[in-house]
């Protein structure tokens, strides 16, 4: 581990199935979600995990150098953490004490024997001194020369085996020399790589991040279109913001957790569209309300360390219909941005072509366009492609422009509701056809606009 950062790996598994063993007890395997997380180790299921849908690596400190046992000192050791009062322990005259035996062996030089330490259980020094911690906690030991080791909450609660992990101050009956006044022992280890010499800190460690909000690119189109790595956010989840067409398609990986508001809703221009009554002024002071009240929402979940998922239709970074105004009310650190398929990208995958062919391919909206004339001559004087999101509307503006810049005979494309395996359809046409071919298509909304030499 980088910096000497040593932790156990316990005897973990994600389980499949599993077979009763007698005598029955009346919690049967039936009763299991799987996959399962299943640890071994532990006397209690405390931590066992049913269903379990994604695993985090989380980073319990950064690196740092150390240089193991070298001249090592330490006086005394501090337990600290967010919620407690830090705590000196400069000897263990007032706990407890206990004999452990241990097969040690290391990396370096190898089998040591076996050896006795004396000592306080960590268990008893958290236990006496009132600090309480659940199983979404570590304790990170540090020694004065910067070696670090690791235990959880379910070795030291959920297995026999917790009491003998000990805070030494005796070797063989006598105190520790060079290697200062406490040792972290664990004597179960098959290793000793993780004890702690001339232990200084532990500190206590909420591994249970603070809440933030996801904004997930579920993809355009089918479900499938979602990537593990969105998936996996739906696991994290607490809560989620969605349309009711989402929710819908979606549902079995939401596994029923609450919808706290429609996103779309507060966008004016939808809320216009989908309220007609509704003027366009008003719909602005409609949808800014709303917003407030989504923000109220999410808030209050981040502050009671509660993971909000947002669904974002196609890639939330390839223009995101809503998302931009959350940097107005929350701090980069709360939003984490996972990126889905884009309408892009399928529409490309049904062409069939390289589309950027000739070196390169303009993403862009309509409103990119008009007034740069300029632009969509070079682009087609260089032989490169346009792609044109939630265009089909504005295509009696666009004709004529594409039509000055690329020339009324160059190709183009067509396609609509891309990424939707029965209803997905490309026109291949050219740019005076362009308006022409859109005519007859139900569809006015969910279309990309393709021109470019590389269609051919």
């Amino acid at each position: 581990m980088a910096g000497g950062l040593q932790c156990r790996f316990e005897w973990a598994m994600i389980a499949l199935r599993a077979e009763p063993v007698p005598p029955l007890t009346k919690e049967g395997p039936g009763t299991h979600v799987f996959p399962r997380l299943v640890l071994g180790d532990d006397f209690y299921s405390d931590r066992f995990v049913d269903g379990v849908f994604n695993i985090e690596v989380v980073s319990l400190a950064a690196p740092v150098s150390f240089n193991k046992g070298k001249h090592a000192r330490s006086p005394a050791v501090t337990i600290s953490g967010a919620a407690i009062k830090p705590l000196v322990i400069e000897n263990l005259s007032r706990y407890n004490k206990v004999t452990v035996t241990s097969k040690q062996s290391g990396h370096d030089p190898g089998y040591f024997g076996i050896v006795s330490y004396r000592g306080t259980p960590l268990v008893e020094v958290l236990e006496k001194e009132g600090i309480a911690i659940d199983k979404d906690t570590l304790l990170l030991a540090t020694g004065s020369d910067g070696y670090r080791g690791a235990v959880s909450y379910g070795e030291l609660f959920l297995s026999p085996g917790g009491r003998k992990i000990i805070v030494a101050d005796e070797l063989e009956g006598k105190p520790f020399g060079k290697s200062g006044k406490f040792n972290l022992i664990f004597p179960d280890d098959y290793n000793a790589d993780r004890w702690v010499k001339a232990l200084e800190k532990i500190e206590i460690i909420k591994v249970n991040p603070k809440g933030r909000i996801f904004v997930v690119g579920v993809g355009c189109g089918d479900t499938h279109l979602l990537t593990l790595e969105g998936l996996s956010v739906f696991g994290k989840a607490h809560a989620f913001a969605c349309d009711r067409e989402l929710a819908k398609r979606f549902a079995r990986y939401m596994d029923k957790k609450p919808v706290l508001f429609n996103p779309l809703e507060n966008i004016a221009p939808y809320y216009a569209r989908i309220h007609p009554e509704v003027a366009p002024e008003e719909a602005g002071r409609i949808t800014a309300g709303l917003r407030e009240e989504s923000v109220r929402l999410m808030k209050n979940a981040l502050a009671e360390g509660k993971n909000v998922v947002i669904l974002e239709y196609g890639d939330p970074t390839i223009f995101g219909s809503w998302t931009y105004w959350l940097y107005e009310y929350f701090r980069p650190g709360e939003i984490v941005v996972v990126p889905g398929v884009s309408a892009f990208n399928a529409a490309n995958a049904a062409i069939g072509k390289n589309v950027a062919a000739n070196g390169a391919v303009l993403l862009t909206v309509p409103d990119g366009l008009f007034g740069n004339e300029s632009m969509v001559k070079a682009m087609a004087d260089r032989g490169l492609s346009l792609a044109i999101f939630v265009g089909l509307q504005e295509l009696s503006r666009l004709a004529p422009l594409l039509k000055t810049g690329f020339g009324g005979d160059a190709p183009a494309c067509l396609v609509y509701r891309a990424g939707y395996a029965n209803s997905e359809k490309l026109i291949w046409t050219t740019v005076d056809g362009l308006e022409e071919a859109a005519l007859g298509e139900k569809e006015k909304f969910l279309g990309m606009i393709y021109v470019g030499k590389s269609l051919k």
